[in-house]
């Protein structure tokens, strides 16, 4: 009788183990197990936590930008511009999370221009962990649609707190000489864009 008690609890203690190792195997938690691992409740438990609070921390909105706004520099002209109508508001819950940015749009410059588009936080590029910018537009590659996607902590002005956080998109030229002159557009009538934010937490 005694053995067949033990039998009965060793395929009770198996069948908890095995399933619980093989659910945290097939996610991206904070711990890893491989099948057949022996793993404590309180591991258990950690995960699961881990995955609650990834769960709860991962907001996102979207707000959508329609038209074309163009911006002209003569020659020898530096400076930026701030392109209207591509601005968005986003509200982290969380000090220590960071955003996951992507911003599509239709990104254009003739006939000799050489600019970037950068995504701001608050006003100021992103310093951690490093900038999200659109890669220099030349005359060689006149019209793209692309999607602009990168993660931020933190600008030089420090971490991006919680509450409200501004984002918007600066135009500049990328090279200033007496042989540049730009014509540039953000955007295309007809054509919807986007500036879409997600909270994240980084490892």
């Amino acid at each position: 009788m005694r053995a067949d008690k033990s039998a009965w609890w060793l395929g009770v203690v198996g069948a908890v183990l095995v399933p619980a190792a093989i659910w945290a195997g097939n996610l991206t938690v904070p711990h890893h197990f491989n099948a057949g691992d022996v793993i404590s409740a309180a591991e258990v438990n950690e995960n699961f936590a881990a995955l609650q609070d990834a769960a709860n921390v991962r907001r996102a909105s979207v707000t959508f930008f329609t038209g074309e706004q163009k911006k002209s520099w003569g020659y020898n002209v530096g400076g930026f511009y701030d392109v209207p109508g591509r601005t968005a508001t986003f509200v982290k819950q969380r000090p220590e999370t960071a955003l996951h940015v992507r911003y599509y749009d239709v990104f254009r410059s003739w006939p000799e221009a050489t600019v970037r588009w950068t995504v701001l936080f608050n006003g100021a590029p992103c310093a951690d962990p490093g900038n999200v910018v659109m890669p220099r537009q030349t005359y060689s590659q006149p019209t793209t649609v692309q999607t602009v996607e990168g993660y931020c902590r933190a600008t030089q002005a420090g971490p991006l707190a919680a509450g409200p956080v501004a984002l918007s998109v600066r135009l500049e030229p990328a090279v200033v000489d007496a042989n540049s002159h730009y014509d540039v557009s953000t955007g295309a009538a007809g054509v919807q864009s986007f500036i879409e934010a997600e909270e994240v937490l980084l490892q």
